[in-house]
């Protein structure tokens, strides 16, 4: 069919995947290590009231299976947009249910190759969506067992054009990253956990830390520029304008820049290209069909082997302890999509504990510290509503 012809470069791009991640590779997931290149695509036929969901499943070995479901186009824009909804705006849910939109957005994208996942045994997905579908948080889609985002690692791209063929050395020696931010600004709300969320990351890996003052449009180009740079991580306030995206905003103390100076970095970085470009920050992975995935499909377009971005105006301290976990993770050695995962799987099952005003990973290390009452009382609730852990997605290789 169209789609296999149309995306057998995922094959290629799997094969790559499979030399980056050697059987020495550390992770906390022991089962075998089994990519594939998912492709949904979304049809919809010009003055007929059906439209088409054509599932493509592309194992790194082994023949490709493609399946296709026929929806109404009416009623099945209206449960993306209330399953959307529903997720970003901490509605209930009740996956026990099999009518629960989590339930039925999974029976519908997903479930046509259930068997087929299952069968082939498959743990990591690179995910190739349509414009359509790309609103859609992938990770709270529920099976009536497990949640997506915790049972597999997975990345999603619009497109394999916009994967990089050169792989980025994450084990230079000489390798950094930079962890930039603001906690305070002039005329929008303050970031109070900003500051440990980068000290955090910063202890696990040679950093240069741009922290309010010293975070800076002419400080990030420079860093960026800097082929020693590894990874980006951005902790501040974003602002992604549909139809306008040379006009979408990182905002910093005093002022602010869009992503479309970072273009440079594709041809300044084309022999050496970012590893990661994290934006911890809200709705940067919320697109239009100006910029597909937002400021973090930006980044993408910048020549960044992946990016993170968020789909929803995310809770400020839950994204600290996810982005910290991730980072954690990462450091172990698990790829960015298993770090991802890992992160998710934390606080679906309630791994963290609050006490004295800290909150404790299960080990007892301190992840975030300074809590106010408030903030305990509702950490204290959970953390395990996908809106908390679903809005996180990476963009471009897994792995």
């Amino acid at each position: 069919m169209k789609e296999i012809a149309q995306h057998a470069a995922g094959v290629a791009a799997l094969t790559i995947a499979t030399v980056v991640l050697s059987s020495s590779h550390a992770s906390a997931d022991t089962r075998p290590y089994q990519p594939a290149v998912l492709r949904l695509s979304y049809t919809n036929i010009e003055g007929r009231p059906t439209s088409f969901i054509d599932q493509t499943l592309i194992p790194a070995t082994g023949i490709p299976v493609g399946k296709r479901t026929e929806v109404n186009s009416k009623t099945f824009k209206n449960s993306v947009r209330q399953f959307y909804s529903q997720i970003s705006a901490m509605a209930p849910i009740s996956v026990a249910n099999q009518t629960d939109p989590a339930r039925e957005m999974y029976d519908l994208l997903i479930r046509p190759l259930h068997q087929e996942l299952e069968r082939r045994e498959i743990t990591t997905l690179l995910i190739s969506m349509d414009l359509e579908l790309q609103s859609i948080p992938i990770a709270a889609l529920h099976d009536g067992t497990q949640w997506f985002g915790q049972k597999f690692a997975f990345s999603v791209t619009p497109s394999m054009s916009l994967m990089p063929r050169v792989e980025s050395s994450g084990n230079d020696s000489k390798s950094k990253n930079l962890l930039a931010g603001n906690s305070r600004f002039q005329q929008l709300a303050p970031l109070p956990f900003v500051e440990q969320e980068i000290k955090q990351i910063a202890s696990l890996s040679k950093s240069t830390v741009a922290f309010n003052e010293t975070f800076s449009q002419e400080r990030l180009i420079t860093e960026a520029e800097s082929e020693d740079t590894n990874i980006i991580h951005l902790a501040t306030h974003a602002e992604f304008i549909p139809g306008r995206p040379g006009k979408s905003k990182i905002h910093m103390e005093n002022g602010s820049f869009t992503l479309n100076d970072l273009r440079q970095l594709r041809l300044s970085r084309e022999e050496k290209p970012l590893n990661l470009f994290t934006l911890s920050a809200c709705r940067t992975a919320t697109g239009d069909s100006n910029s597909e995935l937002g400021l973090a499909g930006l980044a993408l377009l910048a020549g960044a082997q992946s990016a993170i971005g968020t789909l929803w105006y995310v809770d400020d301290i839950a994204t600290s302890i996810f982005f910290i976990r991730f980072y954690k993770w990462l450091s172990e050695g698990n790829t960015k999509s298993q770090a991802i995962r890992l992160s998710r799987d934390e606080m679906i099952k309630g791994l963290f504990k609050v006490e004295n005003g800290q909150v404790l990973d299960k080990d007892g290390n301190i992840v975030l510290d300074q809590l106010s009452r408030r903030q305990i009382i509702k950490l204290r609730q959970g953390l395990s509503h996908p809106y908390f852990w679903a809005a996180p997605v990476l963009l471009g290789k897994p792995w």
